[in-house]
């Protein structure tokens, strides 16, 4: 079955993606010890009960910058992607028709850029200081603003951020910041990605 349709991206704050109405399952097994934070106080805090190891997320590392990453937007790449969601507008499978449009190049859709996403977020998530345990990661919510369409052929760059680290309940939120900007260097798009934490909150 075809996904939903993406509407042109205008200026603005324009979202995509959805809010877990509710907790996932609490896990099958609880932890019986308290946290214990290792030697120095600087790294992750550690639980250890039955047999299970739960290590929280280190907050310390919240505002922490990682390296760029850049991506040029190829016109296959679109049309894939384009085809794996369902986008039959022509102005994202066809450049004389961007062009017609009065666009200065064949669209990408909206949500292309979490193509680009998902490798921004990669260093934060491998980054051995965090402490995550992506066994335990749920997806939350992907949000993007875009300021201008983003257009085939063209390189973007975007820097990673650790914008927050916070807990609720048993578990806890990572939550990933990054401008996408053009070879001028202007914003074309930010997107801000949170990612649950299954059971790791320190008790």
């Amino acid at each position: 079955m075809a996904g939903p349709r993406c509407p042109l991206p205008v200026p603005g704050d324009l979202r995509y993606g959805s809010t877990p109405t509710a907790d996932p399952p609490m896990l099958t097994r609880r932890m019986n010890h308290g946290a214990t934070r290792k030697q120095g106080g600087s790294g992750p805090a550690i639980g250890i009960g039955g047999s299970e190891l739960r290590v929280a997320l280190n907050r310390a590392l919240k505002g922490r910058v990682y390296a760029p990453v850049s991506y040029t937007v190829e016109q296959d790449h679109v049309v894939r992607f384009a085809e794996a969601i369902g986008e039959t507008a022509p102005v994202f499978r066809d450049r004389d028709a961007a062009l017609q449009a009065g666009f200065a190049e064949q669209l990408a859709p909206p949500t292309f850029v979490t193509v680009m996403s998902i490798s921004v977020s990669g260093q934060a998530v491998q980054d051995p200081e965090l402490g995550l345990d992506y066994s335990r990661v749920v997806h939350g919510e992907m949000e993007y603003e875009w300021e201008r369409p983003v257009l085939v052929g063209e390189t973007l760059t975007a820097v990673p951020r650790i914008a927050d680290v916070y807990a609720r309940g048993p578990h806890e939120y990572l939550v990933l910041e990054a401008e996408i900007r053009d070879q001028d260097g202007a914003v074309v798009v930010r997107s801000r990605s949170t990612l649950l934490s299954r059971g790791t909150a320190a008790s």
